[in-house]
């Protein structure tokens, strides 16, 4: 029986030991998630949360060397991150109003690197947008079925 109470004792802080990334407007929290700086892009895919928010404030910098020409975004770079910041309501944030929110970084706790693949992997677990045609999204599960089974 100590066992079972042990058990699910240890079960119980581990869980709570994960991060939390459900958006809380307004308080400043620690989230964690892949992030792609590039041309006219700062996008924030958070771990866990079906949503994608644009990235302001304390950005990670980021050194020439580490930046990687991706097709349609130029100079740009990938990576994992958690961050302090406070995230905003939905809207429309950003460039062209490309994020649903946005998270204003008050400081960067880690930084790693990641690969597109990982983002756009990332990206195909997102709902469609509201504007999006009918082609888009055959154009977009096509896409992202192509991608799951090529990263397989």
């Amino acid at each position: 029986m100590r066992l079972v109470v042990g058990l699910l004792l240890s079960c119980g802080v581990i869980a709570c030991a994960a991060r939390d990334n459900r958006p809380e407007p307004g308080n400043r929290k620690t989230y964690e998630g892949l992030y792609l700086s590039g041309f006219e892009a700062s996008i924030f895919l958070p771990e866990g949360v079906a949503e994608h928010w644009w990235l302001s404030g304390d950005v990670p910098p980021v050194p020439g060397s580490e930046r990687k020409g991706l097709p349609g975004l130029g100079d740009a770079l990938v990576m994992r991150i958690a961050v302090d910041g406070t995230v905003t309501d939905k809207g429309l944030w950003g460039h062209l109003g490309s994020g649903e929110r946005e998270l204003t970084v008050a400081r960067i706790l880690e930084r790693k690197p990641a690969t597109l693949d990982e983002f756009q992997l990332a990206s195909c677990k997102l709902p469609s947008p509201e504007w999006a045609t009918n082609e888009d999204l055959q154009t977009s599960d096509a896409y992202c079925a192509a991608l799951k089974s090529r990263l397989k």
